[in-house]
């Protein structure tokens, strides 16, 4: 059973907090009692206000067979690739309308997909560009072994690409553009395991792909020689790929942890030199990267074999994916515009032309006019070829209203899932978590709790609620799963007034040399003392303060304030950087 999100949050804080107490231990108890309540208990000082999201499930809607009666076996073949065999896969609405949008001929054939988190907007562009170079593929069935060049002791000096035995001419059939190189090895898992699928079945299919960023082996002119030293030097890195592999497959059978590792044997063209010289179907870089290969003749037969391949046949279609478009705004948005257009006019490709197709995925992105006027822009292609698909997400559907004193009755998690379910516990908590327009969105768990229980106070409201939600944990079975946020940001500093018998602190069992602490800086404490910031003596734990030089009145006596009051001043500068006539060390005495 998962626990209340309120209990994950609480123990994460108390970790937090105690990893404080210890690497910037104080000798003061009570003062390191007064910093634990803060922390803790202080709105903004470490923790953001813990928030819910509920994420609405995307319910399939047609079964895949029927998407093949429309578009081919190959739909299935492909689709079997990136769900694994034996899944029973059904289609979301998103899904089944891109994959139709992709292969029609109406004019709106370019798809923007803005489903939500967990929609399956990745298997939405997957499906038909994989369903694409499946159809294709089939044409030479087979996978003919890849030249291992890599391979110690090989009978050639000379250097061959590895996808030299290939009936099916190479040419990049798509490239899928990602902003982080993060991103890009997520794709390359998913990619791995559905061409390990496609090249392994019953019928295999000679489908290769790779990754081109600057983590990739191999640069500079396509080598000659196998024995040449930048060629040894990737041979190696090759060797170590495939030995991991080997190891970890060995030792597993999972097939999520398989995919986490590079394999030139399973169709991954993996140095520089093997996707320059034999173009691999599916390309995935990032926006960085590919305006630097634009700009360079290394990487030129690698366009020049895709330019002939899609003027050779007019039923030859270039896909270009973009994945969180939302992200290409202002200049950078601009600047990745015109990479797009530079690579288009590189393969001989027109805005309008039949074998183009862009797919792309959104956080946001309305259909509107605006919209598509922002996508002709980025894109360079007519704004009305585009379907922009917000998916259908799960209705909600709330039960009886929450009762905080039947919560509060209910301890046993039996009891409380048995009731979470058939009160329908999820869908009243997320029916809660609207804005103005309706739209579900992640909320504050207090606004919740205060929606849920207008009539109880506070802190019943939030007890209730988290035995809600751990009733819905221990059900197992939600119709809405939940995400939480819980933040947490680094301890950016601690202040204190400067009157040792501040009256803030009149409870204090002993007198201290500082009065009341404060997690973010300001000028002056409730009884207008200076509040200047805490400098810790690590070897004894003993506290004193500094603060910025805001005038000097006479000799040593300086006018101290709580930040800095010159141009220039930082203070993200270690204290003990920082110069006397800038920052001064104050060490209060008591008796």
């Amino acid at each position: 059973m998962y626990p209340s999100p309120f209990k994950v949050s609480s123990g994460i804080r108390d970790a937090v907090v105690r990893y404080i107490d210890t690497t910037f231990a104080l000798r003061d108890e009570q003062l390191a009692r007064e910093r634990r309540d803060l922390l803790l208990n202080a709105s903004g000082s470490l923790f953001s206000p813990l928030v819910l999201e509920p994420v609405l499930p995307y319910d399939a809607y047609e079964p895949l067979a029927e998407a093949a009666e429309r578009h081919g076996p190959s739909v299935q073949v492909a689709a079997q690739a990136i769900f694994g065999p034996g899944v029973e896969v059904g289609l979301r609405h998103h899904q089944s309308r891109a994959l139709d949008a992709y292969f029609s001929n109406d004019g709106r054939h370019n798809v923007v997909v803005t489903s939500g988190t967990g929609s399956g907007k990745t298997e939405a562009f997957l499906i038909p560009l994989l369903t694409q170079i499946v159809r294709e593929a089939e044409l030479n069935p087979g996978t003919p072994d890849p030249v291992q060049w890599w391979k110690r002791g090989t009978q050639s000096t000379t250097w061959q690409p590895t996808r030299s035995g290939s009936e099916r001419t190479p040419a990049l059939r798509s490239v899928i553009l990602y902003p982080t190189n993060a991103l890009v090895e997520d794709q390359m898992v998913r990619l791995r395991a559905a061409v390990r699928r496609l090249r392994g079945g019953d019928a295999p299919l000679d489908i290769w792909f790779g990754r081109y960023t600057s983590a990739s082996p191999g640069g500079g002119d396509l080598p000659t020689k196998r024995a040449n030293t930048s060629v040894g030097d990737a041979a190696t890195q090759l060797e170590e790929f495939v030995s991991a592999y080997r190891t970890v497959a060995d030792q597993s059978n999972a097939e999520e942890l398989i995919d986490q590792f590079s394999n030139p044997l399973l169709g991954e063209l993996i140095a520089r030199w093997d996707m320059v010289s034999t173009p691999p179907d599916v390309l995935v870089t990032n926006y960085s990267m590919l305006n630097a290969i634009l700009m360079r003749d290394i990487e030129e037969p690698m366009f020049e074999q895709t330019k002939n391949w899609l003027h050779s046949d007019p039923a030859n279609r270039f896909t270009l994916v973009v994945d969180e478009l939302h992200i290409y705004r202002g200049t950078s948005g601009a600047e990745v515009a015109m990479v797009i257009r530079n690579l288009l006019g590189r393969l001989g490709i027109a805005p309008d032309s039949p074998q183009l197709r862009v797919m792309a995925t959104s956080a946001s992105l309305p259909d509107g006019e605006e919209s598509r006027s922002f996508l002709e822009g980025f894109f360079g292609v007519s704004g009305d070829t585009f379907l922009i698909d917000p998916g259908e997400a799960r209705a909600v559907s709330p039960g009886p209203a929450l009762d905080a004193e039947i919560l509060a009755g209910l301890s046993d998690p039996a009891d409380l899932a048995a009731v979470a379910v058939r009160d329908n516990w999820a869908d009243s908590i997320a029916d809660v978590c609207r804005d103005d327009n309706g739209a579900i969105e992640p909320t504050p768990v207090e606004v919740i709790a205060g929606r849920l229980f207008p009539q109880t106070d506070e802190v019943a409201a939030q007890a209730a609620l988290s035995n809600a939600l751990e009733g819905i944990a221990a059900a197992n079975k939600s119709r809405v799963p939940f995400r939480t946020h819980i933040m947490v940001r680094g301890l950016r500093g601690l202040w204190a007034c400067t009157d040792a018998a501040c009256p803030a602190v009149a409870g204090r069992d002993h007198q201290s040399s500082i009065g009341k602490l404060f997690a973010t800086p300001r000028t002056n404490c409730d009884g207008n003392a200076r509040v200047l910031e805490v400098l810790l003596c690590k070897e004894c734990g003993e506290v004193s303060l500094g603060g910025y030089v805001a005038r000097a009145i006479e000799g040593d006596v300086k006018v101290l304030s709580t930040g800095p009051t010159r141009a220039g001043e930082g203070s993200e500068t270690l204290a003990g950087r920082r110069g006397n006539d800038e920052y001064c060390w104050y060490w209060p005495r008591y008796d």
